[in-house]
C-alpha cells in the first residue's frame, strides 16, 4: 500500500502518496473521485504510477472533501483547492513540479500554473476539461443543465453501486471486475450528498479566461475519441496557451493509465 501522509491546508488535512524517487517532482492532480488506496488497488493505474516514478518523484493527493482527506462542508472553490496543491507540495518537500491535470484535475492544474508559475516547471494536461456545462456558448460540455439535474436527482441510488464504465474507458469496455471496482471507489471517496456538492461546483467550473495567462511549457494530450470529455477541449486549450504543444491521439480512453499509458509516457 501506497505510504500516506497528510498535508495541512488551513484548517484542513489533505492526504498525500509518494512513489519513486527520479530527478522530477510530478504531481499528479487527477480527476473528481479519488481515494489514495482504492485507486492503488487497480492494476494498470498502479503500474502507470510505478512506470513514471522509474524517472520521477509521482506525487498524488486527494482532493479536500474526497477520498481520505478532510471532509469539508459544502461546495469549495478551485481556488482554494488550487491552494491544496501548494500545501502538498510544502509537505512533500517540492519547491517546484511538473503538473499532470487529469479530467476535471485539468482546470485546477491550470488555474494553480497561471498562479504558481515559479512553482510550475510544467503543465500536462491530459483529457482536460475547460468547461462541464453545455450550452450555445459552449456547445462541447459534459451536459446541459437539464441533464446536469436529471443526473443529481439519481444519485442517492446509484451512489456505490456497480455500473458500465465503458465511456470512460473503451479499452476495458464493461468489465465486471472494473464496474465493482468503481462501485467501491464511490463509496469509499465520498458520501452522496459530498458528492454532489463537489459536483455541482464542478459543473460550474470555466477556465477560459485562464489559459491565455499559462506561460509555463505546456503539453496537451487528448484522444479524438473520448466520448466523456470532448476533444475540443484539447483543441481549444491548444489554440488559447501560448506555446503549448498538442498532441491528438487515435485512441478513445478518456483515462492515460490504461491503453494510452505507452503514448502518453512516450510524449
Amino acid at each position: 500500500m501506497p505510504d500516506v501522509r497528510f498535508a495541512q491546508s488551513g484548517d484542513v488535512s489533505v492526504a498525500y502518496a509518494v512513489n519513486g524517487d527520479g530527478p522530477v517532482d510530478i504531481v499528479y492532480v487527477q480527476g473528481a473521485i479519488s481515494h489514495l488506496e482504492v485507486w492503488w488497488d487497480l492494476p494498470p493505474f498502479r503500474a502507470w504510477c510505478e512506470r513514471i516514478g522509474e524517472f520521477a518523484r509521482l506525487i498524488r493527493f486527494d482532493k479536500r472533501g474526497m477520498g481520505m482527506s478532510d471532509r469539508v462542508p459544502g461546495a469549495t472553490t478551485l481556488e482554494t483547492r488550487m491552494d491544496d496543491i501548494r500545501a502538498v507540495m510544502d509537505a512533500a518537500g517540492s519547491e517546484e513540479a511538473v503538473l499532470i491535470g487529469q479530467s476535471e484535475g485539468g482546470p485546477l492544474s491550470m488555474l494553480f500554473a497561471a498562479a504558481y508559475p515559479e512553482r510550475t516547471q510544467a503543465l500536462v494536461l491530459a483529457g482536460a476539461e475547460v468547461r462541464e456545462r453545455r450550452d450555445e456558448e459552449w456547445p462541447w460540455g459534459e451536459g446541459s443543465e437539464e441533464e446536469f439535474e436529471a443526473y443529481i436527482a439519481g444519485v442517492d441510488e446509484r451512489w456505490g453501486k456497480p455500473r458500465p464504465m465503458g465511456a470512460f474507458v473503451p479499452s476495458i469496455g464493461d468489465a465486471s471486475w472494473f464496474s465493482e471496482w468503481f462501485g467501491r471507489l464511490q463509496r469509499n471517496s465520498a458520501t452522496p450528498g459530498a458528492w454532489k456538492a463537489f459536483a455541482r461546483m464542478a459543473f460550474g467550473i470555466d477556465v477560459r479566461h485562464v489559459a491565455p495567462h499559462i506561460k509555463v511549457p505546456t503539453l496537451i494530450y487528448h484522444t479524438v475519441g473520448d466520448r466523456v470529455c470532448s476533444v475540443e477541449n484539447g483543441r481549444y486549450l491548444a489554440r488559447n496557451i501560448p506555446g503549448s504543444q498538442y498532441v491528438e491521439s487515435p485512441g478513445a480512453d478518456h483515462f492515460v493509465w490504461a491503453e494510452e499509458a505507452d503514448p502518453f509516457i512516450a510524449e
